[in-house]
């Protein structure tokens, strides 16, 4: 008959001795803590990941309205690069004898020494 009639063998051989019930109670409360632990833990990096995502998806949204406004700017240095040429263009034009002579000829009405000027009447 393998089975203990006596109740302090009965307890000693299922292991519910006031000794194992404090080890399997401690293990109990730490496996409990541990749970506690791991979901506080698994918690915390969840949320550093949400903010992570957020933030990513913020500087995205920031580098492509920088690029956009990069590229706006390229576009307004080119015209203003024209706009120098053309005005250096005019500068060179405007430098020249040619030129001079002949806004002196039509805005101040000037003449060379060897020339008659004809005026028409208006009125």
């Amino acid at each position: 008959m393998g089975r203990a009639r006596d109740p302090e063998k009965r307890r000693a051989s299922s292991g519910k001795t006031k000794k194992g019930r404090r080890k399997r109670s401690s293990r109990m409360r730490v496996t409990r803590e541990n749970r506690v632990t791991m979901l506080v833990v698994t918690g915390v990096v969840l949320l550093l990941f949400i903010v992570l995502a957020v933030q990513s998806c913020h500087l995205r949204k920031q580098i492509r309205e920088a690029n956009s406004e990069n590229a706006q700017l390229s576009s307004q240095i080119e015209a203003e690069k024209e706009r120098t040429k053309s005005i250096e263009s005019l500068r060179e034009q405007m430098s020249s004898d040619e030129y001079i002579e002949q806004e002196a000829r039509e805005r101040l009405g000037l003449a060379e020494s060897d020339e008659i000027l004809f005026r028409a009447d208006d009125s």
